[in-house]
């Protein structure tokens, strides 16, 4: 789907089936979600009935020996074409053979008892304030599955042992039998297939095309088909894991992970490349001073200004999981937010472990941040210099080349208030650059600006090259904010495009 919209429609649609008829639209989500498996069960089928057919008539002639040749052919192109390695997600994978791994691993095989869960085979430490478990199949689409736990450093740093435990309880429920057999195959079949499809090769082969296309078509439709299912099921597991872990620690988890990982896409590590305005290199590691950002956060305006947002956000309708209003009534816990505990699940859980993973963490961020931030650092420099050698000009009568320049001076040292007026000025004039129109669409769009919209539009007719991208943003921003007329301007104009 190249747009947003037929799929939201038909999440709506689905949604209104869900509520008219419950037991009808529960049995359409399991048969959608076994398409995908049954298609390629259907492909082998093919080869086996060749085989089968040849096998029987291989003593009458030719015929029954080319069938088994095309069989044993198929099968060998379908399986070659259907191969997918799917890698570890990026993070610190955990050795058990270590010493000092704490109580993670004895807490994990406890909950796989009372979840009747399958074992946690991986786990890999990352630097998401989030917990997530993986599974998939040993080998591409074939054999037992595989499970591997993805755990935030930060997240551990931000929680108590207990906390911590419910949070990866109501993960880890969802893959075990107490909703039942189907209910965990579901389940595992919604965390697959995107990250299969998302492995295919993007220039496959004629043969490959042709075999997988049926996944690149229908895997969308089969998310938003079991979208429902999937969130009541969640629900159902959430009161499960409450059961168990106790409501109010369950409604605690949930909202303190929100809440937290809002605050540090937000606010921390915005604030923390800020410092590149002025150190050429980091003087601060994140996964180091992590747990002490916290204790500060939990002080600070800006994070109960988040708590506050978050307890009555809407999610848009495509998001795989309920509102947190909704999970919280599900557990019976009304919003309440803790603070931080005195010892963190990182601590406990990690044990000795904790040293080498903030380590490991650290020297990975450095590594992936180095050249963003030296940028960072010589373009404010450079900006600041030239602002300086210019002065303090008159900028009434200035050539538009001139406005665009100083605004995007002043908007690359962060003077935002004074960039943006100049930045209108220099984009509205009938002279104006596609660039600073650009320039401008995108400062208004990291903060959700609709006002982008007029300066995209600027791009499309200014910069034939970036045309198509301007309105692949200005439909996506305009289908979030319900501009219908508008999006249906954006979906034509590429349209025409992709058909130029």
């Amino acid at each position: 789907m190249s747009s947003l919209a037929p799929y939201r429609k038909l999440i709506a649609r689905l949604s209104l089936d869900a509520h008219d008829a419950p037991a009808a639209y529960r049995r359409r989500a399991l048969w959608v979600a076994a398409s995908l498996p049954g298609y390629v069960a259907g492909l082998y089928l093919t080869c086996v009935v060749l085989l089968l057919v040849g096998f029987a008539t291989a003593s009458d002639g030719l015929t029954g020996k080319l069938l088994v040749l095309a069989g044993l052919f198929m099968a060998i192109l379908v399986s070659a074409a259907l191969w997918v390695e799917l890698p570890l997600p990026g993070g610190y994978p955990l050795d058990e053979t270590e010493e000092g791994d704490g109580k993670l691993r004895r807490t994990l095989d406890k909950l796989a008892a009372k979840l009747q869960a399958p074992r946690i085979d991986e786990i890999v430490i990352d630097e998401q304030c989030a917990v997530s478990i993986l599974a998939y199949p040993r080998w591409g689409l074939f054999g037992p599955s595989r499970h591997v736990l993805v755990i935030g450093l930060p997240w551990l740093q931000g929680l108590s042992p207990k906390q911590a435990t419910a949070g990866i309880a109501l993960e880890y429920a969802r893959f075990g039998r107490r909703q039942g057999a189907v209910a965990a195959w579901f389940m595992r079949s919604r965390v697959f297939w995107p990250r299969y499809v998302a492995a295919l090769p993007d220039e496959p082969g004629f043969f490959s095309r042709l075999v997988t296309g049926y996944f690149r078509r229908r895997w969308l439709y089969v998310q938003a088909y079991t979208l429902g299912l999937a969130r009541e099921l969640t629900l159902k597991t959430d009161a499960d894991v409450a059961a168990i872990a106790g409501p109010d620690r369950t409604g605690q988890v949930m909202l303190r992970t929100a809440v937290l990982a809002r605050w540090m896409d937000e606010f921390f590590w915005p604030e923390l490349m800020r410092h590149a305005d002025e150190d050429a290199t980091p003087q601060k590691l994140p996964h180091r001073h992590m747990a002490a950002a916290f204790r500060q956060a939990d002080r600070s305006i800006a994070l109960r200004r988040t708590l506050k947002d978050e307890q009555t956000r809407k999610l848009p309708p495509e998001a795989p999981s309920p509102p947190l209003s909704e999970r919280l009534a599900a557990v019976g816990q009304e919003a309440s937010f803790v603070g931080m505990p005195e010892h963190t699940a990182a601590e406990q859980m990690l044990g000795a472990q904790l040293k080498p993973v903030i380590q490991a963490l650290d020297e990975a961020w450095l590594e992936q941040i180095g050249p963003v931030w030296r940028k960072r650092h010589e373009d404010v420099q450079s900006a600041r210099l030239w602002l300086a050698n210019f002065g303090e000009p008159d900028l009434n009568d200035a050539s538009v080349e001139t406005l665009g320049r100083y605004a995007g001076a002043l908007l690359t040292t962060g003077d935002r208030v004074r960039a943006l007026p100049l930045l209108r000025r220099a984009a509205e004039h009938p002279q104006g650059t596609a660039e600073t129109a650009w320039m401008l669409a995108q400062t208004l769009l990291e903060h959700d600006d609709v006002e982008a919209l007029q300066y995209l539009e600027l791009v499309m007719t200014r910069d034939v090259m970036r045309a198509a991208e301007a309105a692949s943003m200005a439909l996506e921003m305009s289908e979030r904010h319900g501009k219908r007329e508008r999006a249906s301007a954006y979906r034509r104009l590429l349209g025409e495009a992709a058909v130029a």
